[in-house]
């Protein structure tokens, strides 16, 4: 029998977080992440980037450290599947499920404060 084994992350370092309004989140979207969507959970949007798998970077995953070089995020308090910008498509994909990534953008709402 397989046995499996659920091991969370204790700790995500984001090496540069980078916020935007919406609008300008998309656009840079539309210019460099075709095809990519981008993630949205607890009212926030954002796509991140993994650092690369080196020997520190592995052995500290393994540790259960989790390294980000970026982040980039906007405040989108309703989730949409699909947005258009400029008549092009772009998907936004729902993971508000996800623990780490609720957790992260509850940190980020505390972090820096939502304009209203």
């Amino acid at each position: 029998m397989v046995e499996f084994v659920l091991d969370l992350w204790k700790k995500v370092v984001i090496h540069e977080i980078s916020k935007f309004d919406l609008d300008d989140l998309l656009k840079l979207h539309i210019l460099g992440g075709i095809g990519i969507p981008l993630l949205w959970a607890n009212g926030v949007v954002f796509e991140h980037n993994n650092m690369m798998p080196t020997k520190d970077v592995v052995e500290a995953q393994f540790g259960g450290t989790v390294h980000w070089v970026s982040l980039q995020f906007a405040f989108m308090p309703e989730y949409k599947n699909l947005i258009m910008m400029d008549n092009i498509p772009l998907r936004i994909g729902n993971v508000d499920r996800n623990k780490l990534f609720f957790e992260m953008a509850d940190w980020l709402k505390g972090r820096y404060k939502e304009e209203t």
